[in-house]
């Protein structure tokens, strides 16, 4: 990710983030790193979450869920230390939860359920303090608050 200025404004410069609305195909060439909120529940997105959304540092809110996305959750949203609430539910994300959700002081919602993720639990701060609910329908996952599968 580059990071450009344009008037009087930082942006940063994402490649191959686009999408397609009512049959319009529109690409994102950069986005503006004060961002607060991205709510992009039920889309029917495929592919993975740009590891670009990690240099979003304004974000408060970030709604991934009922969409169809895949491979690991990137370790680069554990960049969003102002994060409070995170729900990547009802996707196909694969994998570990990466240790840098840890980082994550401020979170108060976190929804991960209905996935393929796997392995325990990372240990630290706020992740310790949500219940099964956050986790449940991820069939290889293991750990604290669940009990190993």
């Amino acid at each position: 990710m580059i990071n450009a200025m344009a008037n009087g404004m930082w942006y940063y410069d994402v490649q191959g983030l686009s999408f397609v609305a009512k049959g319009l195909g529109m690409e994102f060439e950069s986005l503006l790193p004060s961002w607060m909120v991205i709510d992009f529940l039920n889309n029917k997105f495929l592919g993975e979450i740009p590891k670009a959304l990690g240099e979003l540092h304004s974000l408060i809110v970030l709604n991934l869920s009922h969409n169809s996305l895949t491979g690991p959750i990137p370790s680069s949203l554990g960049d969003l230390l102002e994060l409070e609430s995170l729900d990547l539910s009802s996707n196909m994300f694969q994998g570990r939860i990466p240790m840098e959700l840890t980082n994550l002081g401020f979170l108060v919602v976190l929804n991960l359920s209905q996935n393929n993720i796997t392995g325990p639990l990372p240990q630290g701060k706020q992740i310790n303090t949500f219940t099964n609910d956050s986790y449940i329908g991820n069939l290889g996952f293991c750990g604290l608050p669940l009990p190993n599968r």
